[in-house]
């Protein structure tokens, strides 16, 4: 088969995986392909409009992986995702209800006499022989597979239990506003659902209320600056409890009230006050109206606990006392009768805990606890007998309070953040992608005045950028879940892509950092070191401390610091990667970092917020860039004349300046971008900005009707 081949708005290279779009416009989207991707999709431009089974393609790839019929279903929802298909009105692959799947697309080839070599790339050569070798016995295979259907549909008829598969429930677009939609919740009698909206190209925050029959949708408040979450009905089903926040300055519980008929806001009055550094996260009111729960988060440094607001003594007070090691307890769910509280905590930063308070006795016990395990929320199901538990993995997971185990039993073509049971086999769900970004490299107009932003790659919540190498040629590092797990990725300069397989993904926090010279990785996932040299070699390195996620790499391209506590106090420890020691060696510092050449080092002292700077002749001067900027690891950058970070303008976006450790001075190298917490990097001459341009993407409330827990 030729190397390239067109379908549709795609050109395809066989010898290389890459899709590119053949779209008009400057930005060509530019897509690899997997390795059980781009077998699938051979197998479909081989056999364009034929039938093609599960078990066809199941038996295609597990040469590869060991595959289900439910990861087939998957895997092909992941391809529809990449080449922008809607499983509704296909237009590549179209479904075939419990038959298989069917490419409809017409498949053209650059040379029409290469078809005939059947001449795929080396890399899925063994697929196709594989398949050939089998070709004698198809006839055989359909009369069993045919045997199969029927028996399947006898079985069905007779009304027997049937293993659940994700294809039998349906799923249909609720809202279809611009933005993130989120905390879908039911009015009382069923008319109407409640969520928030964030629109962040006008920065306005909205309540909606939407007809679940007529699916009209109204805004009853819409602001910006202040954002809103959270929301809850009374039973009167004229009022919602939500959550007003304006981060790290004030956060309100407020109920407002409106007209059924005109949707009119009749009132908006203020309840109780909340941490001013809280996230947002849904409220919880108990049937008898008398009390609301929700987290909150009073200080920067804290950690979110549940509070409890007495609607008759008017006061409010915390119910649970999380550790200081993590985030704390991020999302919580009221039981339908009110007796039972299930909530999440971040108790490491390396993975969630599932809880549960009995509220009748204030006793609370620990459910689930499990590395890797990080739903998004928490919910029950109505009977009461499950909590559900959507996550990033594009799963919807649930705790059996009757088994009392955990359970996958669903996947999805994309993240689902927050699932709400209507009743029966009918959901509601926030899915989408939560961010959406582009990673750009731009010329620094400190070195260098000409103009350049040249765009490397397109990234969303899924895959996020660890580390960007700055040595030339070298590949940078992202995290990935397109193979069904996070996956570490190299990406090298000409577009390849080389999943790394040995290392334990826990969660998002994940950290990189290359050694001087480019040729060393170190990555922190969870609370474990893996040093991958050469993009081959990959050890991990055990150590005695809990890390933060703090860490760089000395100038000998040996030691590797990083902040760990001990006896309750943050000291920088230092890691030698050749024999995996490790010791504190700056009890009184709370971060240290080397400039690769040893001319200079950042630190930062016990009770400082400002970040001082050390030269080689041991002087030290402090420097303009503070604590909160430390402490988001990827948002200062060490160069060889300074160090750079960011400082938000008047306008809201993020400037990145660099601070001249020779001059003193804080210089503008006139690159900006929108979110600072998205990271940035910069090459090792200084020429060029590596950013990341964070927006946020966009979530839908989707309605599912067939989902069988």
């Amino acid at each position: 088969m030729s190397s390239d081949i067109f379908f549709g708005n795609w050109k395809y290279q066989s010898s290389t995986g890459i899709l590119n779009s053949i779209k008009s416009g400057c930005d060509k989207d530019i897509i690899l392909l997997s390795t059980t991707q781009r077998a699938i999709l051979n197998l479909f431009l081989e056999n364009p409009q034929r039938l093609v089974s599960k078990k066809e393609i199941q038996q295609l790839i597990c040469s590869l992986v060991e595959v289900n019929e439910l990861q087939v279903v998957r895997l092909i929802a992941d391809l529809r995702n990449k080449l922008g298909d809607d499983s509704r009105k296909p237009i590549y692959i179209e479904t075939v209800r419990k038959r298989g799947f069917r490419f409809v697309c017409s498949v053209n080839f650059y040379n029409e006499a290469d078809l005939s070599s059947r001449s795929f790339s080396s890399l899925n050569s063994d697929f196709f022989l594989i398949r050939q070798r089998r070709y004698t016995y198809l006839s055989m295979i359909f009369f069993v597979a045919s045997l199969i259907i029927i028996f399947v549909f006898f079985e069905f008829f007779k009304q027997k239990k049937i293993t659940y598969k994700p294809s039998e429930f349906s799923i249909s677009n609720l809202s279809s506003m611009d933005g993130i939609e989120l905390d879908a919740t039911v009015s009382p009698d069923g008319e109407f659902v409640a969520y928030t909206n964030y629109y962040e190209k006008e920065n306005i925050h909205s309540i909606v209320l939407q007809n679940l029959k007529t699916k009209s949708a109204y805004k009853i408040k819409s602001m910006t600056g202040v954002s809103f979450h959270g929301v809850a009905w009374l039973s009167n089903g004229s009022q919602l409890i939500y959550q007003s926040l304006v981060l790290n300055k004030s956060c309100q519980i407020r109920k407002i009230s409106f007209d059924k008929i005109t949707k009119n806001v009749i009132a908006d009055e203020v309840i109780t006050s909340c941490g001013k550094y809280s996230y947002g996260s849904r409220l919880q009111v108990t049937p008898d109206q008398d009390f609301i729960y929700y987290p909150s988060k009073d200080s920067p440094l804290g950690s979110v606990v549940i509070m409890k607001y007495s609607f008759a003594s008017k006061s409010n007070y915390p119910i649970t006392s999380p550790p200081s090691s993590g985030t704390g307890d991020y999302s919580i769910a009221l039981s339908p009768d009110g007796n039972f509280l299930s909530f999440l905590r971040d108790a490491t930063k390396t993975h969630s805990q599932l809880w549960l308070i009995n509220l009748k006795n204030n006793t609370h016990h620990m459910l689930y606890e499990s590395p890797g395990f990080y739903p998004m929320s928490v919910n029950w199901t109505l009977d009461q007998k499950n909590i559900l538990l959507p996550s990033r993995k594009k799963e919807i997971n649930v705790y059996s309070l009757v088994s009392n185990k955990v359970s996958t039993v669903a996947y999805f073509n994309e993240p689902v953040m927050q699932l709400t049971h209507v009743g029966g086999s009918r959901f509601l769900v926030s899915g989408g992608y939560y961010w959406n970004s582009t990673v750009w490299k731009n010329n620094n107009h400190l070195i260098n005045d000409e103009f350049c932003r040249e765009k490397l790659f397109n990234i969303h919540e899924s895959t996020t950028v660890v580390k960007i190498n700055h040595v030339r040629n070298r590949p940078s590092v992202l995290l990935s879940d397109r193979s069904g797990e996070p996956k570490l990725w190299f990406y090298y300069p000409d577009g390849r892509q080389v999943e790394l397989n040995n290392i334990p993904i826990q969660n998002e926090y994940t950290k990189g950092a290359f050694s001087p010279d480019g040729r060393k990785l170190l990555i922190l996932t969870g609370n474990e070191f893996w040093l991958i040299e050469d993009e081959k070699k990959i050890t991990r390195l055990s150590i005695n401390y809990t890390p933060s996620m703090s860490f760089s790499w000395g100038m000998d391209g040996v030691t590797v610091y990083y902040t760990a506590s001990n006896l309750g106090l943050d000291q920088v420890f230092a890691l030698n990667t050749h024999d995996g020691s490790s010791k504190p060696v700056k009890p009184k510092l709370t971060y240290y970092e080397e400039f690769s050449d040893g001319s200079y080092a950042v630190q930062l002292r016990h009770g400082s917020s400002s970040l001082e700077i050390v030269k080689s002749d041991n002087t030290v001067f402090k420097t303009p860039i503070t604590k909160w900027r430390v402490s988001h690891a990827r948002n200062h950058v060490l160069g060889r004349s300074g160090v750079y970070f960011y400082q938000k303008a008047d306008s809201g976006i993020y400037r990145i300046l660099r601070f001249n450790i020779h001059s003193g001075a804080v210089e503008d190298t006139g690159v900006s971008q929108e979110i600072a917490g998205r990271g940035m990097d910069v090459s090792n001459d200084e020429r060029f900005l590596y950013t990341d341009d964070g927006m946020k993407g966009n979530l839908d409330i989707r309605e599912i009707i067939g989902l069988k827990i």
